[in-house]
């Protein structure tokens, strides 16, 4: 998208909270996480398992339809320092590379009627 922006204007960051722009500091690269559907669903399954004392028990396509809702609800990519890698080569979790964004402080301060903030 920035790539489409015409001539070269300098690049900040809006800061909606105090309604004012920042500078870039840094560029951070770093890993966000998610619940694999599979392992999910096979969680899903061996609760069902303890819960009915039967090991052989499968799901019905009722309640996997139920899972990938639930799934979808409820497993966004998330920052989770506790994935390990293990955890992803295992299958457990999915792993995606993201770059985040920064903002040098500016020095300034902003204060409402609950109180002031810096940045």
């Amino acid at each position: 998208m920035l790539q489409t922006l015409p001539g070269n204007p300098e690049m900040v960051l809006w800061n909606g909270y105090v309604s004012d722009y920042m500078h870039i500091d840094k560029l951070i690269d770093s890993n966000v996480v998610k619940y694999d559907y599979d392992y999910f669903l096979e969680q899903c399954r061996l609760e069902e398992c303890v819960r009915l004392k039967n090991w052989e028990y499968q799901l019905s396509e009722e309640e996997v339809a139920d899972c990938k809702r639930a799934y979808r609800q409820n497993h966004e990519w998330d920052v989770n320092p506790y994935v390990t890698e293990e955890d992803v080569k295992e299958k457990r979790y999915k792993s995606k590379r993201v770059v985040y964004i920064n903002a040098k402080l500016r020095g300034k301060t902003m204060g409402d009627r609950l109180g002031s903030v810096s940045y």
